[in-house]
């Protein structure tokens, strides 16, 4: 048996919004704690949130209502939240780990609008080569009209969540089928049937650690 290699490994947990990249990212996280694999959770929408806070002249963002809800002038907050997770990814492989390390990475995407270009495409052009090369890549995928009724629901939760019609602008198509030509990407099925969700991401996960303990 190879003795595992305590470099690191980015697993980048994608698909549109609220198609169950969290319920994902939230499974792999538990998994990876039990099998003792230090793990990192990056996810582009807080680094995205995060931009928007700093941008206090609202360059790139505005309150059409005059309240907390925002909208975007231009993709500079996707765009830059995609670089700070590349620069640190970079930072993490000149880090001396001690055990397996993986970052998961949530990453939301969809279409190329007329403000917004939401694609892979787009992405992944932000992305260093030296990261994609220590990179795999799972793509989430659930029926348009199931994302948005996920969305209305969690609307609840306090957090942010676009409304209908930047959900049906940004959210409701994708170009995975292009760009998976040029990057491999596992596919998971959320069909609506929780218990086989799960089960099918327990069991992708659980392949995905042993591989990375073998090494």
């Amino acid at each position: 048996m190879n003795r595992p290699s305590n470099e690191p490994e980015f697993w980048w947990i994608s698909g549109r919004a609220a198609s169950g990249k969290s319920t994902l990212v939230k499974i792999a996280t538990e998994a990876c704690s039990r099998a003792g694999i230090q793990t990192q959770n990056l996810c582009d929408e807080k680094f995205m949130l995060q931009i928007i806070g700093e941008d206090i002249n609202h360059e790139h963002h505005y309150h059409p209502d005059n309240d907390e809800k925002f909208l975007f002038k231009s993709g500079y907050p996707f765009n830059e939240g995609i670089r700070r997770i590349s620069e640190e990814c970079k930072r993490q492989l000149d880090l001396a780990h001690t055990k397996p390390m993986v970052a998961i990475i949530e990453l939301a995407r969809g279409k190329t609008g007329a403000t917004l270009d939401f694609s892979f495409q787009k992405a992944f052009s932000l992305i260093d080569p030296v990261v994609i090369n220590h990179s795999s890549f799972i793509y989430v995928r659930a029926r348009w009209e199931a994302q948005l009724e996920r969305n209305r629901q969690r609307r609840s939760d306090g957090l942010p969540h676009p409304p209908d019609e930047l959900m049906q602008e940004m959210y409701s198509d994708d170009d995975i089928n292009e760009i998976s030509k040029i990057h491999p990407f596992s596919v998971i099925e959320n069909n609506g049937s929780v218990d086989e969700f799960v089960a099918t991401i327990n069991d992708t996960v659980s392949k995905r650690i042993q591989k990375l303990l073998i090494g």
